[in-house]
């Protein structure tokens, strides 16, 4: 039996699958930027590496917070693609807004874990937050809408 090249494998997959693939690359480079983000603590005098990793503590709060964030994000997108029936324009256009507002995420993140006291990096980490779920609720009305007319586009 001839074994399918990964072209011919991605051929045999709909559009519908190929589109929920392309959210979860876009969710797994994300999340690997976000680690990248987090620098070594430079300029630790000998024996002040404790102190400098504590001082650091925004920065792991602010990291596992969006962890945990997009984590949800993307089960609660996984769990909308079960009940999706068609790749529409619509779904294809909501769906990159919404991967649009989870690309904010590792600089909101950076912002608020280097800026934890400042009121101008908590607006916009909430707003990014904010903007991402308003955004998620849109690809859910176009797949919703697929469930009571599945037959539309």
């Amino acid at each position: 039996m001839k074994e399918l090249t990964s072209q011919e494998q991605l051929g045999k997959l709909g559009p519908l699958a190929r589109l929920d693939l392309f959210t979860d690359a876009v969710f797994a480079i994300i999340i690997t930027l976000l680690a990248i983000e987090i620098d070594v603590p430079h300029g630790a005098e000998e024996g002040g590496l404790a102190g400098a990793l504590l001082h650091m503590f925004p920065i792991f709060a602010a990291h596992i917070i969006s962890f945990t964030v997009l984590a949800l994000q993307w089960i609660d997108h996984h769990s909308m693609f079960q009940s999706a029936h068609k790749c529409t324009r619509a779904l294809i256009g909501s769906n990159m807004l919404f991967c649009l507002t989870l690309t904010t995420i590792p600089f909101l993140t950076k912002l608020i874990g280097y800026f934890p006291d400042s009121k101008t990096a908590v607006v916009l980490y909430s707003l990014g937050i904010l903007t991402m779920t308003f955004a998620k609720e849109g690809v859910w009305q176009v797949i919703s809408r697929q469930s009571i007319s599945p037959g539309r586009g």
